[in-house]
């Protein structure tokens, strides 16, 4: 069975679109998506300078995925993802860096993940390696929690 192909559509970063986001996932750049309502994840995704885009297959909006380029370094974008179907997590991933690649000449991504998350599988699947770790960055469940750097460079 082939699959359908993955069709990133941008969005604007609003109320509407971030509800639609909570559908697909629980957390995106490292923000908890059932934590805030809709008004502070906008503010919080606008900070970021995130880009977001709706992923479509089947002809159905099915994962989300966003990117913010370095200001320091607008070859460089941190990624994230979020998809219903988690089998295609590292097909939205994937392809979300070469849409990046081809049309911003991305050179380098970056990603932070939660340890234990099943988004690291994803990640590394897509060609991404752990770059290290922030120990003791998140608090979450009454204690702190490692997050994950990972990375991945183009290597032309």
């Amino acid at each position: 069975m082939t699959r359908s192909p993955i069709t990133l559509v941008p969005v604007e970063v609003e109320p509407d679109a971030v509800d639609e986001l909570r559908l697909h996932g629980d957390e995106f750049f490292g923000i908890d998506l059932a934590r805030h309502n809709s008004g502070v994840l906008v503010t919080k995704l606008a900070d970021l300078g995130v880009r977001l885009l709706v992923a479509e297959w089947d002809g159905v909006a099915s994962g989300f995925a966003g990117y913010a380029h370095n200001p320091a370094n607008l070859r460089q974008a941190a990624v994230s993802v979020s998809a219903r179907d988690r089998e295609r997590t590292t097909e939205l991933l994937a392809e979300l860096v070469r849409l990046l690649r081809t049309t911003a000449r991305t050179r380098s991504f970056v990603s932070v993940l939660r340890e234990n998350t099943s988004a690291l599988g994803a990640h590394l699947a897509a060609g991404f390696t752990e770059a290290g770790r922030l120990r003791a960055r998140r608090f979450h469940d009454f204690r702190y929690h490692d997050e994950i750097v990972l990375y991945q460079e183009d290597d032309s």
